[in-house]
């Protein structure tokens, strides 16, 4: 048991633990139009274990079963859709749930006419976008408060393949930006790191930074 807490304390800060949970891993694929517009498909990796735990704690955060598969209730399609319920300017146009071996995830798609709107959603890593005098500034929180022990064997064990993916597809070439590395074609940047490891994102937290991901075009 003592080993098994090591791996998952974040689920303390369930079900609003996008930002400060090491113990999920994301993918992020933002497309953003020129007037600003755009969408966001996530997609959540959990391990089976992880839901193990949760339901064996005493700090809330509730478990529900989703086509016989069991998540965290705050990431069901029913929580979602109560969140956004109140923003007019955000759309859930797709949700599913799958599993794969010791493997869980959770998939959806958010499309936005306001991005300010995603700021306010707990299950997405704060997005904005700022149209700016002609040039569009886009950040992204990316780097994820590390609660993972890897002296911990078991823990490293679960994650040893878990990585964060960001991904931005800009409507013209990508100017400038601060981390990551832009496709070829000029309009995609990409950021991605291994939930056990993230050298760019510890040096960028010890310089002060925030953890955002930023990009302009």
């Amino acid at each position: 048991m003592k080993q098994k807490s090591k791996i998952v304390p974040c689920l303390l800060l369930l079900p609003v633990f996008v930002m400060s949970a090491a113990c999920v891993s994301i993918k992020s694929e933002v497309w953003v139009e020129e007037n600003g517009d755009g969408r966001v498909e996530m997609q959540y990796r959990m391990p089976v274990k992880l839901i193990e735990w949760l339901k064996q704690s005493d700090y809330g955060g509730q478990v529900i079963l989703v086509n016989g598969i069991e998540i965290p209730e705050g990431l069901s399609e029913p929580y979602m859709r109560g969140e956004i319920s109140d923003e007019q300017d955000l759309r859930l146009s797709a949700y599913k749930v799958t599993q794969d071996g010791n493997d869980i995830f959770v998939s959806f798609t958010i499309e936005f006419m306001q991005a300010d709107d995603l700021s306010r959603i707990s299950f997405i890593p704060p997005i904005s976008i700022d149209p700016g005098d002609g040039t569009m500034e886009f950040s992204q929180s990316v780097c994820m408060q590390a609660d993972l022990d890897t002296s911990n064997s078991e823990a490293v064990r679960v994650y040893k393949d878990y990585k964060n993916t960001f991904i931005v597809h800009a409507p013209r070439p990508i100017t400038a930006h601060n981390m990551g590395r832009l496709e070829e074609d000029g309009r995609t940047l990409v950021f991605e790191y291994e939930l056990l490891s993230c050298p760019e994102c510890e040096k960028a937290m010890q310089d002060g930074g925030d953890g955002q991901l930023t990009a302009s075009w």
